[in-house]
C-alpha cells in the first residue's frame, strides 16, 4: 500500500515538470522505451548488454549527418522505418540540406515530435563531410580516449567457493580501452577476469581488441582484431543484436555488415580480418576472415577411432565461465576458422544481396593419427562445411518485403519471409516467418542446430512465426503488440510449442512516460502471464523517479517498486536509489526487475519468495575522472540460505558492490 500511494503520489507530482535535458532524453526515452530488448540480452547473454550500450554510446558520440547519411545508415540506427528513410532522402534530394531538425516534423511525412525526441541524441545537421584527416598528433589529440576499470563481487561467498569447488577468488576485474576519432580511426582492448576465475600465464582470463579504419576512398570499413559480421536476416552469418531496433514496432531490420568489437563477452564475435568496399554507388562487397579458439566438451575421453570431429564434440559451451577443472579443461579446446564473402546491390526501392561462408572446425589431422596414441580432439580430423544464401528486400507505398534463403554443403535449408504493412502513419504491423530444416547448421548464426545432426533427419525442425505492431492513438496514447508462436520437432517425438504474447498500452505526454504491459509466455522454463503498470517521470530541476506494480499469474506473484533519484543540471552527480518489495508462491512464479548500474553494466535479478531488494547507484564526475558505485542487497524473509546448487548463500542476506572509474580526457572532446 505504501508504494502504491508513492506510486499514485509522485506521479501526481512530477506533472509541472519537464524533462528536456539529454540525459533524460537517453534515459527516459530510450532505456524505458527499450526495457524489453534488454531483459532480453539479459536473460541470453548478460555481457551483451555491455556491448549493446557500448553501440547506443558510439552512436551518440558519432551522430549520423543526416545530410550526408545513405539508407543503410540511416537504418542501422533502427529508429526509422523504411518509409521514414525514403522519405527523408526524396526530402533532401528535392530541397537540400537540412538546417533545423524540425523541418522533418514540419515537412516529411512520419515524422513526429517523438520521433525527433528519439533521433535528437545520435544524429546531426553538418553542411559537409569532411574526409580530410588531419596530422596524426592532431587524431590522437582530437580523438576520444576512454579508459574504465571495474571491479565487482558478491560479498557473501557462495557454496562453490566455500567448498573451493572454484580456481578463483570472487573478485570479478574489467578493463577497457577505446580510441575514436570521428567514427573514422577506432582502436579498443578489453580484459576480463571472471568472479571465480584463475590468472594463468596470460594473466586475464580473457581479452579482446580491435583496430577499425572507416571510409577511406572505397575502403568503407576494416576491421582488424575481434569484430562482429552481419549479413542478411542471421540465417548464414549473424551477430548478437545491438542496442537498437525495437523502437518503432516494426522487427524488419537487416545485415549490419561489418563493426569492431571490444568486450567481457566471450563469444559471438569473429577474430581475424573483415574489409568492407563501396565498389560502386550502388555496389558493395565484403571479405571476411576468422580464426580463434572455441570452448567444447568431449562426448568421450578416447579419440583413438575418431572417424572426424562431430563423432567427439558434445556441446560448444558458450557461458565464458572457466573456474571449475572441467570448465578449464574445456576452455578453447577447438580451432575454429570462419570465411566468406558478400555482394549487396541496392536499387531505387529494393537491395538484394548473396553470401557465401565456410567454416572449419578441429584442428591438425593426418591419417596416422588412427592408429597412434588418442590425441587431444581439436587434433581429430576436422569438420568442414559452408553455407550459401541470397536476401533481399523491397519497398512499395504501403508495404516492404524482405527476406532469405540459405542452402548448406548438404543440401540442407533455411527460408525468412518477413512483410511490413503500414497503410497509414497511425498503423504498422510486421509478420515474420522462419523455418529451418531438421539438419540445417551454420557455425555462426542466429538460427540452425548447435551441431550437425547424424543422420540429417535426427536434427531439430523449427518453425517460427513472429509479429509486432504498433497504432498510434488519440492524447499521446499508444499501442503496441508483440508475438511469437514457435514449434520446435525432433526425429520422430512430439513437437513442443512455445508462445509469447506481449501487449503495451503508453501514456507518452512531454513530462512523463508511462505504460501498462500484460504477457503470456508458455515456453520450455517458464509458464504464465504477467500485468505491469509503470510510469517514469523527470523534473526539470534534476529528481526523476520510476514506480511500478507487476502481478504474476494474477495472484500468484507481486512486485512493488519505487525509484527515486537525482540528476545534477550541470552534470557530475548521478543518483538513483530503489526499494522493491516482493511476494511470489515459488521460483515458478519468478519477476525479473531490471535495474540500472554503472556504465556497461546491468542486473536483472529473479525476485522470488517472500522479501526485499534495494540499491543505491552514486556517479561522480571531476572533470575527465568518474567514479561509479553501486550497491546491492537482497533480504529474503523465512529462509536459511539463497539461491540453489553452487550458487547458494547461507543466510537470509545477499549483498553485492560494484565499483567503476572511468577516464575520459576533457581536453580533447571536440
Amino acid at each position: 500500500m505504501t508504494c502504491l500511494i508513492s506510486f499514485l503520489g509522485l506521479l501526481w507530482f512530477s506533472a509541472p515538470f519537464a524533462a528536456d535535458s539529454l540525459y533524460s532524453i537517453t534515459e527516459q526515452s530510450v532505456f524505458v522505451q527499450q526495457e524489453e530488448l534488454l531483459q532480453e540480452l539479459l536473460d541470453n547473454n548478460p555481457e551483451a548488454y555491455e556491448e549493446a550500450l557500448a553501440e547506443w554510446q558510439q552512436y551518440a558520440d558519432n551522430p549520423v549527418n543526416l545530410n550526408t547519411a545513405q539508407a543503410e545508415d540511416l537504418q542501422k540506427l533502427g529508429i526509422l522505418d523504411p518509409w521514414q528513410i525514403k522519405a527523408l532522402l526524396q526530402y533532401r534530394d528535392s530541397y537540400g540540406k537540412i538546417v533545423r531538425l524540425e523541418e522533418l516534423s514540419e515537412n516529411v511525412a512520419g515524422f513526429d515530435a517523438r520521433t525527433l525526441k528519439l533521433l535528437a541524441p545520435f544524429v546531426c545537421l553538418e553542411s559537409d563531410n569532411n574526409q580530410v584527416l588531419p596530422p596524426l598528433h592532431k587524431i590522437i589529440g582530437k580523438g576520444k580516449h576512454q579508459l574504465l576499470a571495474r571491479y565487482n563481487r558478491q560479498i557473501k561467498a557462495s557454496k562453490a567457493f566455500t567448498e573451493h569447488k572454484y580456481a578463483g577468488t570472487p573478485d570479478n576485474l574489467y578493463l577497457r580501452y577505446t580510441f575514436d576519432f570521428k567514427d573514422r580511426i577506432l582502436l579498443g582492448f578489453a580484459a576480463k577476469q571472471g568472479a571465480g576465475e584463475a590468472f594463468g600465464k596470460q594473466g586475464f582470463d580473457f581479452y579482446s581488441g580491435y583496430l577499425s579504419l572507416k571510409s577511406f576512398g572505397i575502403l568503407k570499413n576494416l576491421s582488424v582484431g575481434t569484430y562482429k559480421a552481419d549479413f542478411g536476416y542471421g540465417l548464414n552469418i549473424h551477430s548478437p543484436a545491438g542496442f537498437f531496433g525495437s523502437e518503432t514496432g516494426l522487427i524488419s531490420g537487416g545485415g549490419r555488415g561489418i563493426r569492431p568489437y571490444a568486450s567481457g563477452a566471450e563469444y559471438g564475435f569473429l577474430q581475424g580480418a573483415a574489409v568492407q568496399l563501396q565498389l560502386a554507388p550502388s555496389w558493395q562487397a565484403s571479405l571476411f576472415y576468422s580464426f580463434n579458439k572455441h570452448d567444447a566438451s568431449l562426448l568421450s575421453d578416447s579419440v583413438a577411432d575418431a572417424a572426424d570431429f562431430w563423432d567427439y564434440i558434445k556441446s560448444f559451451p558458450e557461458t565464458g565461465y572457466h573456474r571449475t577443472a572441467s570448465e578449464i579443461a574445456n576452455k578453447d579446446a577447438v580451432n575454429r576458422q570462419v570465411f566468406g564473402m558478400a555482394v549487396e546491390k541496392d536499387f531505387a526501392r529494393a537491395r538484394i544481396g548473396f553470401l557465401a561462408s565456410g567454416y572449419l572446425l578441429g584442428g591438425t589431422y593426418t591419417p596416422e593419427h588412427r592408429t597412434e596414441t588418442p590425441l587431444f580432439y581439436s587434433q581429430v580430423k576436422p569438420a568442414r562445411g559452408g553455407n550459401f544464401s541470397a536476401y533481399y528486400q523491397y519497398l512499395s507505398r504501403h508495404f516492404h518485403f524482405y527476406g532469405e534463403a540459405t542452402i548448406s554443403h548438404r543440401a540442407q535449408t533455411a527460408v525468412l519471409q518477413g512483410i511490413q504493412y503500414k497503410p497509414a502513419e497511425t498503423f504498422a504491423l510486421d509478420m515474420r516467418y522462419t523455418w529451418q530444416s531438421a539438419g540445417y547448421y551454420a557455425a555462426y548464426a542466429s538460427i540452425g542446430n548447435k551441431r550437425p545432426p547424424r543422420p540429417a533427419v535426427s536434427g531439430t525442425e523449427k518453425h517460427l512465426f513472429s509479429w509486432q505492431g504498433r497504432v498510434l492513438l488519440q492524447a499521446d496514447f499508444r499501442f503496441e503488440f508483440s508475438g511469437t508462436e514457435s514449434i520446435e520437432k525432433k526425429n520422430a517425438g512430439m513437437p513442443i510449442h512455445s508462445e509469447i504474447f506481449t501487449g503495451y498500452l503508453y501514456y507518452e505526454p512531454r513530462r512523463i512516460t508511462a505504460y501498462l504491459r500484460f504477457r503470456f509466455e508458455r515456453t520450455k522454463t517458464r509458464n504464465g502471464n504477467s500485468i505491469r503498470l509503470n510510469a517514469a517521470y523527470q523534473a526539470s530541476n534534476g529528481f526523476f523517479g520510476e514506480s511500478r506494480i507487476e502481478l504474476r499469474n494474477f495472484s500468484k506473484g507481486i512486485l512493488l517498486l519505487q525509484d527515486a533519484g537525482y540528476n545534477a543540471p550541470k552534470g557530475g552527480l548521478r543518483l538513483r536509489l530503489r526499494i522493491a518489495l516482493f511476494h511470489t508462491q515459488g521460483y515458478d512464479s519468478r519477476i525479473y526487475a531490471y535495474e540500472h548500474d554503472i556504465l556497461y553494466a546491468a542486473s536483472s535479478p529473479a525476485l522470488y519468495g517472500k522479501g526485499m531488494r534495494f540499491f543505491i547507484l552514486l556517479s561522480k564526475s571531476w572533470g575527465s575522472f568518474t567514479a561509479e558505485l553501486k550497491y546491492a542487497h537482497t533480504l529474503m524473509d523465512g529462509v536459511q540460505s539463497i539461491g540453489s546448487g553452487d550458487n547458494t548463500v547461507k543466510g537470509f542476506l545477499k549483498p553485492e558492490i560494484k565499483v567503476q572509474f572511468r577516464f575520459t580526457p576533457l581536453k580533447i572532446r571536440q
